[in-house]
């Protein structure tokens, strides 16, 4: 099991979408969190999936801003746990 932090740094909500699963394509992967994450909030995700996918709000700030595009981690005994900034 892989514990892997989200942290928003921004002073203001933004809406974050986090995936995992075996699938190399993001949009495969079963989803974990699809909600807002508050101003300087955290996620933490406790996973043994192989991918982890997360986007956020391209433009924090913007009422209406669309999801950016997909980053991705592999967890694995060396990288993890770690924090992701978004």
């Amino acid at each position: 099991m892989y514990s892997i932090t989200f942290l928003n740094p921004f002073n203001t909500s933004v809406q974050l979408e986090v995936h995992a699963g075996n699938q190399a394509n993001c949009d495969q992967n079963g989803t974990t969190f699809n909600s807002s994450l508050g101003a300087n909030g955290t996620y933490v995700l406790d996973t043994s999936e192989n991918v982890v996918c997360w986007r956020r709000t391209a433009n924090p700030g913007t009422p209406g801003s669309p999801l950016g595009g997909w980053g991705t981690f592999a967890p694995d005994n060396i990288n993890t746990p770690t924090t992701i900034q978004l």
